[in-house]
């Protein structure tokens, strides 16, 4: 059986990086005797194996049919609204390149998207919206994606309509999708489902030493994480709230940045902080993905912009919340599956709001009961993906 696994693996951003790695060691659990060969596509050809991810191919090659797949599996991520401009940029480290492409975007965003377009070799109007007829696979299958605000033109309608099978993360996305597909399903986002693949014990086993000595002797600690195009407008006043929860709750800060890739960038904001800081706190660095879930899985509450820092809180049971109202597929991920009594804070309360978070009985209740429904919901979706494609009907 060969199973192409498609997604923005090809950039240092945590969730991104995880999906495959997570869904392949799902799908291998279910038959031992079952043999399996992966592929990975995404944008570029790329090797993340640096911060234990997988290496790509670029996404047309499926386009030349060269090989039969059994599947074709979107793996997730906010990829329904994703565009050729933004997933360019996204890719690029030349810091003169990246400025000419801004600013080109901000004269003629048109132009500058069907330039991207042509850079990436790009086969259907939006990158992730694929079209089956022009692919050589048995199914093609969108696994718990998300993107409300995609386009609803009728050649969107017409290539979603195809999809043998798709699960949207959140209720926006699924009631837009639900209108082009009636065969959409409601599941939570399948990072969600990491303790149950890997639980504490085993994920530490994956760890880097000198990640497990930079927490070893800091006591009780929360993450901080941030992307620098939000914390670029708070840092400051982020970094005050940070010392008055070092004196008042008697927390370290571990500022975890998560994604490294242009537009996300967490690294440069926590920097700042960081050397802003006269309280104790500690800056990860060269984390890879399991390193990221680790600091996470041993916190005491993790308050950020990413969502899949969120979900890896849910499946570790770590009390959360968003850093601000502003990051929309945080929020509709936290109002779909109710797993915090604090969706999100702003910046000038987060002392007062965490005090209020770890305080709280009900917090940690929130906890074990989201968390073990959206544990067995997780599984659900691989399950219906896992006989889809096996034609197992157990």
């Amino acid at each position: 059986m060969k199973i192409a696994l498609v997604g923005a693996f090809d950039r240092n951003n945590y969730g991104d990086v995880f999906m495959p790695i997570l869904f392949e060691e799902q799908f291998l659990s279910y038959d031992l005797n079952l043999p399996i060969e992966f592929k990975y596509y995404g944008m570029k050809k790329s090797d993340m194996e640096y911060i234990k991810g997988v290496k790509t191919r670029p996404l047309y090659e499926l386009y030349e049919k060269k090989e039969y797949f059994d599947a074709i599996i979107v793996v997730g991520g906010e990829v329904l609204t994703s565009r050729y401009a933004n997933m360019y940029l996204n890719l690029q480290t030349n810091k003169i390149v990246i400025s000419f492409y801004k600013f080109l975007q901000k004269l003629t965003p048109h132009l500058t998207e069907l330039l991207c377009k042509f850079n990436l070799k790009g086969k259907e109007k939006y990158p992730w919206i694929l079209d089956k007829d022009k692919l050589n696979c048995k199914y093609l299958i969108y696994n718990t994606v998300g993107g409300k605000s995609i386009s609803s033109n009728k050649e969107t309608i017409s290539l979603v309509k195809k999809f043998d099978y798709i699960s949207l993360r959140d209720k926006n996305s699924f009631d837009s999708i639900f209108k082009m597909n009636s065969k959409a399903k409601l599941y939570p986002d399948s990072v969600s489902y990491l303790s149950a693949v890997w639980p504490n014990s085993k994920l530490e086993k994956k760890v880097s030493e000198k990640i497990k000595n930079d927490l070893k002797n800091i006591g009780k600690y929360f993450v901080i994480q941030v992307k620098k195009n939000r914390g670029k407008y708070f840092w400051k006043d982020l970094t005050r709230q940070i010392e008055d929860i070092y004196y008042k709750l008697n927390l370290t800060c571990v500022l975890l940045p998560i994604g490294y890739a242009q537009g996300h960038e967490d690294q440069i904001i926590l920097q700042k902080i960081k050397k802003q800081l006269s309280t104790k706190a500690i800056l990860i660095e060269e984390n890879s993905i399991f390193d990221t879930a680790f600091v996470i899985s041993n916190s005491c509450a993790y308050i950020g912009t990413s969502l899949h820092g969120i979900i890896t809180s849910i499946s570790y049971s770590t009390p959360h919340m968003a850093l601000t109202d502003t990051i929309v597929k945080q929020i509709d991920f936290l109002n779909t599956w109710k797993t915090t009594p604090i969706i999100s804070t702003n910046v000038e309360n987060l002392c007062f709001n965490l005090c209020k978070l770890l305080n709280e009985n009900k917090t940690y209740k929130v906890l074990e009961n989201s968390r073990a429904e959206i544990l067995k919901e997780a599984k659900n979706n691989f399950d219906n993906i896992y006989n889809l494609i096996t034609g197992d009907k157990k």
